[in-house]
């Protein structure tokens, strides 16, 4: 590379510099800390009920700032994940995602249903039937050991996504009713952090698959959160006047939702056969 000349004629040679990332991750007492700089002023601590905290600082936070913060507000972090902890009944439920064993009890649409496992098949599938979530799978997926367990999620996952879709015509329509415009595109995919998105350029609003094993009352809050970003863009005054008027209790039930969490564990590799 060339030497950069400076303004003086005299000639310097000249280091690219890498860029710092943007985040990193650290942990507290076993508690993942996820830290993000950012181009504001401040720190932000955020703790999920699913154990995770997240760390938003400024971009001039070394890591061994972050650590030396982290460390010395140690008690507030602790006791903000303390306060967003699952309670046992949601704990219960995510193992019972996890895991899909033979009588489990798991979430669908806000109502317990039960396990069953039904024929062998060649192929592992999915069915609401009479109360229960009916599993046909393959001998091989039918054990405790993790590519099993995750063959059963991916059938579950797959009949989530289509009793998702089959109310996107449904949801369209409320949100077209109640603000006059709605989405070009929806679809839905598994989120971690977030309960849907829009794009407001595009008119594409996604939704989160999660929202499938909660009551129906949050996918239809989530819809009009979203649709509103069509409009208002941000989380500012406008965006929550149009919230107040075309869901009243919309506070009420982001709170409620945010309190049951996120259930379906994070994707991970799928096994060979499902490839």
């Amino acid at each position: 590379m060339l030497p950069r000349s400076r303004k003086d004629g005299a000639n310097a040679s000249y280091t690219p510099t890498m860029p710092t990332p943007t985040q990193f991750d650290l942990t507290l007492d076993g508690t993942p800390v996820r830290v993000t700089r950012r181009r504001k002023q401040g720190v932000v601590i955020r703790a999920y009920p699913d154990g995770r905290v997240t760390l938003s600082v400024p971009t001039w936070f070394t890591k061994a700032k972050a650590r030396e913060f982290v460390v010395e507000h140690r008690a507030q972090i602790l006791a903000q994940a303390a306060r967003v902890a699952p309670s046992p009944t949601e704990r219960a439920y995510r193992l019972a995602l996890a895991r899909l064993a033979e009588l489990d009890r798991v979430p669908v649409w806000g109502r317990e249903t039960t396990v069953l496992y039904r024929d062998v098949a060649a192929r592992a599938s999915a069915k609401l039937e009479r109360g229960g979530l009916v599993l046909s799978l393959p001998e091989d997926a039918q054990g405790e050991d993790p590519e099993a367990c995750a063959t059963r999620r991916l059938a579950l996952e797959r009949l989530l996504a289509r009793e998702m879709e089959a109310r996107i015509p449904e949801l369209s329509a409320c949100c077209m009713a109640a603000l006059g415009i709605t989405a070009e595109h929806w679809s839905v995919r598994k989120m971690t952090s977030r309960w849907g998105s829009c794009r407001w350029e595009t008119k594409r609003i996604t939704l989160n698959l999660d929202l499938a094993t909660h009551d129906p009352r949050y996918l239809q809050s989530v819809a009009l959160h979203e649709a509103c970003h069509l409009i208002a863009h941000d989380h500012g005054p406008a965006f929550k006047a149009l919230m107040d008027r075309v869901s009243p209790n919309w506070r009420a039930l982001d709170l409620a939702l945010r309190q049951e969490g996120v259930r379906l564990r994070p994707h991970r590799a799928l096994p060979e056969a499902m490839r």
